[in-house]
């Protein structure tokens, strides 16, 4: 299964690429992709934090709850993060599955100002 470490890691890179193609489509103006790509990105980055503490989920929700319990309530990462990773799954949820959704370019360069930020924090917390 590899050392957790590896595992923390491999989810960290995860979070970059996921960044990176939420940019690409950004910059495509596929807005509902991009904000559906940079949820990931955060979704990664949380599931790193939670992985170096040996937890591992299956389910999106689940992760949110336990990066909140783990690391929001205690303190180690400010609340506005757990907004950031929830608020991103709310509308990750609306890109992809609400067909008549759609979003404003602000809202989506604002998330991936956010996902950038959410990932900068975690890396801190993990060094």
């Amino acid at each position: 299964m590899g050392s957790l470490d590896s595992r923390v890691s491999l989810r960290l890179k995860r979070a970059h690429q996921a960044l990176k193609v939420a940019k690409i489509v950004y910059e495509a103006q596929f807005f509902t992709d991009s904000l559906s790509k940079s949820y990931y990105a955060i979704f990664y980055a949380a599931g790193a934090a939670l992985e170096s503490i040996g937890i591992q989920t299956k389910r999106h929700a689940t992760t949110i709850q336990k990066f909140n319990e783990h690391f929001v309530k205690n303190g180690k990462v400010d609340k506005e993060h757990y907004l950031t990773l929830s608020n991103a799954f709310r509308t990750r949820n609306l890109a992809d599955y609400e067909l008549t959704w759609d979003t404003e370019e602000e809202e989506v360069k604002d998330q991936l100002k956010r996902a950038e930020e959410f990932i900068k924090v975690i890396e801190q917390m993990l060094k």
